[in-house]
């Protein structure tokens, strides 16, 4: 299993020897389709860029998506306490059942507040998807010397900033992405995956959540779906 630059729903991909992982004994094929581009992207924003600690917290905007459920599960892992967001109730229900200790629908009156309160005064650490629709939000609820890591922009790409909170504060705002980093970087942190995570996934400590498999000439029904929020984890395409 890999990660490829793009073209990764064919048959056939051509990717760097250094960028495959092996894939653990016992795991599905569709479980390993669905584990490097939402674990690697998760492990980087926490880590490599979020520099999460245990005892921490952490929020996560998209929670139910396929890189916000395999944060959960790494952070919780790493000792963190974790804040999920999510507007769907069902979706928030099955959030708790993956081990997000607090989950909370962004649209509730009062949101601030209540991460506060449940994350004892601010959080340290904000993995966005979303971009300019919530970063007055992540300002609100981040601690002092919290970090913010934007890793989409779903939610607009322009925000207008208060630099006197982030100054007050002594936030640090870090933006990332993985697909177009050079070939270098994308083997350092694959191959620091393989070193710490992948025996993890191999126990079964770690698990991706599958939403569905799909065969491939169903592919725009996959797309149709995730574009109406149906999805929980990740949608896997089926080549056999």
């Amino acid at each position: 299993m890999g990660i490829v630059g793009g073209g990764g729903q064919a048959e056939r991909v051509r990717i760097h020897e250094r960028l495959c992982l092996r894939v653990p004994p016992g795991m599905r094929l569709d479980e390993a389709a669905a584990v490097p581009e939402a674990f690697l992207t998760a492990f980087d924003a926490l880590f490599a860029r979020g520099r999460l600690a245990a005892g921490e917290s952490v929020l996560l905007h998209a929670a139910a998506s396929g890189v916000g459920t395999a944060a959960i599960a790494i952070a919780s892992a790493a000792g963190a306490r974790v804040l999920a967001l999510s507007r769907s109730a069902d979706k928030r229900r099955r959030l708790e059942a993956l081990g997000a200790h607090h989950v909370l629908d962004p649209a509730a009156p009062g949101l601030a507040e209540s991460i506060a309160a449940a994350s004892g005064g601010g959080v340290d650490l904000v993995v966005d998807f979303l971009g300019a629709s919530s970063w007055p939000l992540n300002v609100a609820v981040l601690a002092p010397l919290g970090r913010l890591v934007l890793v989409g922009t779903l939610g607009g790409r322009t925000a207008e900033a208060d630099l006197g909170a982030l100054m007050r504060k002594r936030l640090t705002v870090v933006g990332t992405v993985l697909r177009s980093r050079p070939l270098e970087e994308k083997i350092a942190l694959v191959q620091e995956f393989s070193r710490t995570l992948l025996p993890l996934l191999a126990t079964g400590r770690l698990r991706p959540v599958v939403d569905r498999v799909v065969p491939l000439d169903e592919a725009a029904a996959a797309h149709a779906a995730m574009e109406r929020n149906e999805s929980f984890g990740k949608i896997v395409l089926d080549l056999s």
